[in-house]
């Protein structure tokens, strides 16, 4: 279900190795599964995007 707080975030590895380790880490450090989406080469790093819900409490302390 798509809601006001769902934001595109991104993540980013020197190699596409360590990018899919990064993903898995993520998934492991806020206990979900993402689904990455647009995984590309830019510049000298490897890209991946996913929807995260943003902690609007956070938001309000001007960090997220």
């Amino acid at each position: 279900m798509e809601t006001v707080d769902l934001i595109p975030y991104s993540i980013a590895a020197k190699t596409r190795d360590a990018l899919t380790k990064a993903m898995f880490l993520n998934n492991i450090k806020h206990g979900a599964h993402f689904r990455y989406f647009n995984i590309e080469k830019v510049g000298k790093e490897w890209v991946a995007w996913y929807y995260r819900k943003l902690d609007v409490g956070k938001l309000t302390n001007g960090t997220t």
